[in-house]
C-alpha cells in the first residue's frame, strides 16, 4: 500500500531529479511491475470479498476512469492516454477492494500504518539521504528547484509530503487509536508529522492541518447529537461551506501573507487564467487524459515563456482540460452524490459510531478543497484516489446495513431501541471489531 499512496516513487522508479525527465515517455519497467503487482492484489481482494455488492454501491467513482478510457478517442496519444486511465483504474479499484475486505476501521487501521510509515521515512530521509529527501537547487525534475530547502522525504515534492504530513497529523489525532494503542506512539507520529509539516513548508498542507480537525470535531459532535438537531444542522454547516468557498478568497490571501506565500498560490493563479482560455478551444470534450496536458497544453505554455508544468494543479481544471465541460458537470454530479451519500450517514447513523459516520463526509470536503490547490481527482497511484475510494465504500456499507435493519424492523414489527440495539451490534461483524474502536 506504500507504493499505491505515492510512498517511494522516485526511488522505484529510479528517477534522479537532477537529470530532465520525458513526461510522454513510457516510464520505469520498475514501477509498472510494482503498481501492476498492486492492482493484482486488489482484484484478488475484491474477488474474495462481496465483489458484486461492493461494486453496486459505489460504482459512480469510476465514472472519471471511465471517461479516461473514452477520451482515447480524441487523445493526440491514445497509448499515454490509456496508461494513466489504467493506473487511474487500479488505484481506485485497490481502495475500494481493502474497504470491501478488512471493513473500515480495519481499512483505516491499514491507511493509517502506511501512512505513518511514510512519514516516519521522510524524516529519516531527510537526514540520511538529503539529495533525495530535500529539495536541491541542482533539480531539474520536476522542474521545482525554486523550492530548494524544503522537504520531500519519499514522497517526491514538498507538496505531497505536507498534505500526507498535515493527514497523518489529522487522523492519528482523531483515529489513532485504531491503529496505536500506545499513547507515545500516537503523540511521536504526530509531533514527527508536524515536524515534516513544517520541513515541506506548504501553504495548502496547513491549511489541511489547520481546517480539518475543526471540521472532524464539528462532523463528530453533530453525529452525537439527537436526529433532529442533525436534520436542522445539516443545511447550516452547507451554507456554512459555501460561504467559505464563495468568500474564502480574502482569508486565503491574508493568511498566505501571514506565512510569507504569494497570493497567487506560486504562480497558479495566472496559469488558470491561461487555462481557461485553451479549454474554450475544445470545451465540449477537451483533450483527453493527461496526454492532452502533456503533448498540447504544456508546451503551449512553455512555448510563451511561462514554464513547463506537470499538471494543471487544480483538479476542476484538469477535468476541464482533460474531458471538457461534459466531464466538469459530470465531476460536479458525481461530488453532490458522494455529499449526499456521506451526509445521509451522518445523520442516520447511530450516535455512538459518530467518529466513523464523520469520516467519509470529512474526506469529502477535504477532496473538494485539495482540488483547488492540487490536481487531485485525476492522480493515479496516490492517496487522492485511494481516501475517496475507501470514505465511498464506508458510506455505502454502512448505509446498506442500516437499510438492511431497518426493514428487519419493520418486518418483525420491532419497537424502535430493538433497531438501535440490532444497530449496535452490527459493527462487530462488518468492522471486525466492538462498536467504539477508536
Amino acid at each position: 500500500m506504500i507504493a499505491m499512496i505515492g510512498g517511494f516513487a522516485l526511488q522505484i522508479a529510479g528517477i534522479d531529479t537532477g537529470r530532465p525527465m520525458d513526461l510522454g515517455a513510457d516510464g520505469s519497467l520498475r514501477s509498472q511491475i510494482v503498481l501492476s503487482l498492486c492492482y493484482l492484489v486488489a482484484i484478488l481482494l475484491l474477488i474474495s470479498s462481496n465483489f458484486w455488492t461492493t461494486v453496486r454501491h459505489s460504482w459512480p467513482v469510476f465514472i472519471l476512469p471511465l471517461l479516461g478510457f473514452l477520451s482515447m478517442l480524441w487523445s493526440p496519444d491514445p497509448l499515454l492516454t490509456l496508461r494513466k486511465s489504467v493506473a487511474l483504474s487500479g488505484t481506485v479499484l485497490f481502495g475500494i477492494a481493502i474497504c470491501s475486505k478488512f471493513g473500515t476501521v480495519g481499512s483505516l487501521r491499514l491507511f493509517l500504518w502506511t501512512l505513518s510509515s511514510i512519514i516516519v521515512a521522510s524524516f529519516v530521509w531527510v537526514f540520511v539521504f538529503p539529495y533525495q529527501g530535500v529539495h536541491q537547487a541542482t533539480d531539474v525534475f520536476p522542474f521545482e528547484a525554486v523550492h530548494a530547502g524544503s522537504w520531500r522525504g519519499v514522497i517526491g515534492h514538498r507538496t505531497a509530503l505536507g498534505q500526507l504530513a498535515a493527514l497523518s497529523f489529522v487522523l492519528v489525532l482523531f483515529y489513532g487509536r485504531v491503529a496505536f494503542t500506545s499513547y507515545a506512539v500516537r503523540v511521536a507520529i504526530i509531533t514527527i508529522s508536524l515536524v515534516c509539516l513544517y520541513g515541506a513548508n506548504s501553504g495548502a498542507a496547513y491549511a489541511v492541518a489547520g481546517f480539518m480537525p475543526v471540521l472532524l470535531a464539528t462532523l463528530m459532535l453533530v453525529g452525537r447529537c439527537s436526529f433532529q438537531i442533525r436534520i436542522a444542522a445539516l443545511p447550516f454547516l452547507t451554507l456554512a461551506l459555501l460561504m467559505i468557498a464563495l468568500f474564502g478568497g480574502d482569508l486565503a490571501t491574508l493568511t498566505l501573507n501571514a506565512l510569507g506565500k504569494e497570493p497567487d498560490l506560486t504562480g497558479r493563479v495566472p496559469l488558470w487564467g491561461y487555462l481557461i482560455g485553451l479549454a474554450d478551444q475544445r470545451p465540449l470534450l477537451g483533450y483527453g487524459l493527461a496526454a492532452g496536458f502533456t503533448k498540447i497544453v504544456s508546451p503551449q505554455i512553455e512555448g510563451i515563456g511561462y514554464g513547463q508544468f506537470l499538471n494543471a494543479h487544480n483538479g476542476f481544471m484538469e477535468i476541464l482540460i482533460s474531458f471538457g465541460y461534459v466531464g466538469l458537470a459530470l465531476c460536479l454530479a458525481l461530488l453532490a452524490w458522494q455529499f449526499w451519500i456521506a451526509a445521509r450517514l451522518l445523520i442516520s447513523g447511530d450516535e455512538e459510531k459518530s467518529h466513523i459516520n464523520a469520516f467519509p463526509l470529512a474526506i469529502f470536503i477535504y477532496m473538494i478543497g485539495a482540488n483547488v490547490v492540487e490536481s487531485a481527482f485525476l492522480a493515479p497511484n496516490s492517496w487522492y484516489a485511494v481516501l475517496p475510494a475507501m470514505a465511498m465504500v464506508t458510506a455505502s456499507s454502512e448505509l446498506s446495513a442500516l437499510r438492511r435493519l431497518g426493514a428487519r424492523s419493520r418486518s418483525l414489527n420491532s419497537p424502535p431501541g430493538l433497531l438501535k440495539r440490532q444497530y449496535r451490534r452490527e459493527p462487530k461483524r462488518r468492522l471486525g471489531v466492538g462498536s467504539n474502536p477508536a
